[in-house]
C-alpha cells in the first residue's frame, strides 16, 4: 500500500539519472563554447576557421577544469611555432567567458589530423638536429648583415662638411706638425733682457739756458 504512494520507492535511480542529465547538459555547453572560442580566436588573430578545430574530451566541474583537445586540421609551417601562444589564449578566452570553468594548461592536448597535410614524412639524420638552429641563426645574421651593406652602398656618400662656412686659408691648408713652415711676422727673441744705456745730454737743449 505504502508503495503506492511512492512511500519506500528506491531513488537512488532517480538521482542518478537527474545528474547524467546535469553532466550531459554541462558538457554541450562547454563543447559549444569551446568551439565557438577557437574560432573567435582564429578569426582575430587573421587566421582560417580550418586550421585549427577543437573536441571536448570531459567537462569541467567545480573542482577542476575541463579537458580539451586542439587539432590542427591544415599543416602551416609559419602557424606552428605559435602553437603555445595560440593555447594560451584559448584558455584566457574560456576563463574570461566563463571564469567557472577553471580551464589551465593541464587540460589541453595536441593532434594533428591524418589529413592535414604535413609535407615531411621523415625526420632529418640524427647531426642535423644541433646543427640547425646555429645554421639557421647564421643564416639570418648574415642575411640581415648583406641587406644592411647594400643599404649603405646604395645611399650616395655625402660631402664631407666643413666646421665653418670661411674658405680655408693657405695657414689651414698646413699639417699640424709644420709649425715651423709658418712664416713670422715678430721679430725672434733673444734670452735675457737687453741692459738699459744712460740717455745723452742734448748739447742745443744746454746753450739755449740764459
Amino acid at each position: 500500500m505504502l508503495k503506492n504512494f511512492s512511500f519506500g520507492r528506491d531513488k537512488t535511480a532517480n538521482s542518478r539519472l537527474e545528474e547524467d542529465r546535469v553532466a550531459a547538459a554541462r558538457y554541450t555547453a562547454q563543447r559549444e563554447l569551446l568551439r565557438i572560442v577557437v574560432k573567435e580566436t582564429l578569426r582575430n588573430q587573421g587566421l582560417q576557421a580550418t586550421w585549427v578545430g577543437s573536441e571536448l574530451l570531459s567537462a569541467g566541474t567545480q573542482e577542476r577544469g575541463p579537458e580539451f583537445r586542439l587539432v590542427v586540421q591544415v599543416w602551416q609551417d609559419d602557424l606552428l611555432r605559435y602553437l603555445p601562444a595560440f593555447q594560451t589564449l584559448i584558455l584566457a578566452a574560456l576563463n574570461r567567458v566563463d571564469p567557472s570553468l577553471k580551464a589551465s594548461a593541464q587540460g589541453v592536448s595536441w593532434q594533428f589530423a591524418a589529413d592535414c597535410g604535413c609535407p615531411h614524412d621523415q625526420l632529418p639524420h640524427a647531426p642535423s638536429w644541433g646543427k640547425s638552429l646555429g645554421v639557421q641563426a647564421l643564416d639570418a645574421a648574415r642575411q640581415v648583415a648583406e641587406v644592411a651593406d647594400l643599404e649603405v652602398q646604395s645611399k650616395p656618400n655625402a660631402a664631407a662638411k666643413q666646421k665653418f662656412d670661411l674658405p680655408a686659408s693657405d695657414m689651414d691648408r698646413l699639417h699640424a706638425t709644420d709649425w715651423d713652415a709658418i712664416p713670422s711676422t715678430y721679430a725672434a727673441t733673444q734670452p735675457g733682457f737687453l741692459t738699459t744705456q744712460p740717455a745723452g745730454i742734448d748739447p742745443g737743449k744746454q746753450n739755449s739756458k740764459p
